[in-house]
């Protein structure tokens, strides 16, 4: 991730958590209620997915990531406490993921798969919009296509994105 994308996301991250509309902080907050069958829509940095809750407390997530010529595909699986003294605006979340990977670069190509795991917060923006941002470590074993060498490869993450429930 470049400095640049990494600093607009956090910007919008700020504003987002700190926003100055005076009218905001005086009402109740929106979020909605977490149920079985609640379903959402993730637009992240920089890929899409689609979370179903499956109880008040979790939720599995099916995400596509893509970034030029990689691409990475897999199921999140999200936990979310019950904080009884956090602002109900904020809704804190663990999650684990795993992904099958694919990447092309000029000279060489391969595929593999990655496993992480996450710590983030929601804030809700209304009912329906809430904003989201997560980091944690993901380890990525690859194998390179052209000439079966292998590799695992440890990167910290950074995620953030919007995220639209439906009714």
């Amino acid at each position: 991730m470049s400095i640049r994308r990494f600093a607009g996301s956090v910007a919008i991250a700020l504003l987002a958590l700190f926003n100055p509309h005076p009218g905001y902080a005086a009402r109740e907050p929106d979020m909605p209620q977490l149920r079985p069958g609640l379903t959402n829509i993730d637009l992240n940095y920089p890929g899409v997915g689609v979370r179903t809750f499956v109880s008040d407390k979790t939720a599995l997530e099916a995400r596509v990531q893509f970034e030029r010529s990689d691409l990475a595909a897999g199921i999140r699986y999200y936990w979310y406490p019950t904080l009884s003294k956090v602002d109900r605006r904020f809704r804190p979340y663990l999650c684990l993921e795993g992904d099958y990977v694919v990447f092309k670069k000029a000279s060489t190509k391969g595929d593999g798969f990655a496993a992480g795991s996450f710590a983030g917060i929601e804030y809700a923006l209304s009912r329906q919009f809430a904003v989201q941002i997560d980091a944690g470590p993901e380890v990525f074993f690859i194998r390179n296509k052209d000439t079966s060498a292998t590799g695992r490869e440890l990167e910290f993450i950074l995620s953030f994105g919007l995220n639209y429930y439906f009714k």
